[in-house]
C-alpha cells in the first residue's frame, strides 16, 4: 500500500511541475524492487487514468502527465523489475492499449495516445533498441491517426511518425504518406507539421519546391525555407537554387 501511494503521489507531483528528473529517478527506483505484475498494473491505470479524463486537449496539468508517464516508460524500458522482466514490455503493453482505445470516440483520447507515443519516442536513450515489432505496430497506429477526421489529431500524429521514419529508404511508406499531406491537408497545422519533419529525399525537396514554397499559409512557406536552410546546398540543381532564391527573395 505504501508503495502504490507513493507512485500515485509521483504522478500527481508530475502534474504540477512535470517529468523532472528526480521524479523520474524515484519512479525507477520503485520499478527496481517491484515485481512485474505488481508494478504495471498500477502504472498503466494511473497513466489511462489521465488519458481519459474530461479535460481540454490542451490542460497543462494532463500533459505533464502524460509527458511523465511516456519518459519513464521510455527510461524504464532500459531495466529490469525485482523478476527479472524487462521494461520493454511496458511499451508493449502501451501498444495494446493504444490499439484498442486509439479510435475513442473522444477525440481528447485519441489525440493524447500520440502525445504519449512522441514523448516515449522522443525521450528514448541511444542505447534502447526497440524490437521490429514494436515499430511496426506504433507505425500502424500512428498511421491510422495521420488519417483521422480531426486536425490537431493529424498533426500530433505527424510529430509523432517523424521518429520512425527510415531517413536510408526513399519508399518509406511514412514518407509517402507525409508527401500527400504536406501537399493536400486542409489544414495549416498538418501541412507546416510535416514540412518540418519529413525526411529530404530528393523527390521530397522535388515536391517541395513545386507546392511547399508556393503554399497559401506564412506558416507552411516559413517550415520550407527553414528546412533549406539546412540542406546541403550542392544537392541542389542550379534550377533549384534559382527557384529558392526567387521566391525566397
Amino acid at each position: 500500500m505504501a508503495i502504490k501511494v507513493s507512485i500515485v503521489k509521483l504522478f500527481e507531483k508530475s502534474g504540477k511541475v512535470g517529468p523532472q528528473p528526480n521524479l523520474l529517478k524515484m519512479l525507477q527506483v520503485e520499478f527496481l524492487g517491484m515485481n512485474f505484475n505488481e508494478f504495471v498494473p498500477l502504472f498503466m491505470d494511473l497513466t489511462m487514468s489521465v488519458i481519459i479524463t474530461q479535460t481540454p486537449i490542451q490542460c497543462a496539468t494532463v500533459n505533464n502527465i502524460i509527458k511523465f508517464a511516456a519518459n519513464s516508460a521510455s527510461i524504464l524500458s532500459e531495466n529490469t523489475t525485482k523478476d527479472g522482466r524487462s521494461g520493454l514490455y511496458l511499451i508493449s503493453e502501451f501498444l495494446k492499449l493504444f490499439r484498442k482505445y486509439g479510435s475513442a470516440k473522444d477525440k481528447a483520447i485519441r489525440w493524447r495516445f500520440c502525445l504519449f507515443i512522441n514523448h516515449l519516442l522522443n525521450h528514448m536513450s541511444g542505447r534502447t533498441v526497440l524490437s521490429v515489432d514494436i515499430c511496426e505496430v506504433a507505425t500502424l497506429l500512428l498511421l491510422e491517426r495521420l488519417r483521422d477526421k480531426k486536425s490537431e489529431i493529424r498533426a500530433q500524429a505527424a510529430r509523432s511518425l517523424h521518429l520512425l521514419q527510415t531517413p536510408d529508404n526513399p519508399n518509406c511508406r511514412i514518407v509517402k504518406q507525409f508527401m500527400l499531406h504536406m501537399t493536400c491537408d486542409s489544414s495549416v497545422e498538418v501541412r507546416s507539421t510535416v514540412v518540418k519533419e519529413i525526411a529530404m529525399f530528393n523527390n521530397v525537396v522535388d515536391e517541395m519546391l513545386k507546392n511547399s514554397i508556393y503554399d497559401v499559409s506564412d506558416n507552411v512557406r516559413k517550415e520550407a525555407y527553414n528546412r533549406f536552410l539546412n540542406y546541403p546546398f550542392f544537392r541542389l540543381s542550379s534550377k533549384q537554387r534559382q527557384t529558392i532564391l526567387e521566391k525566397g527573395l
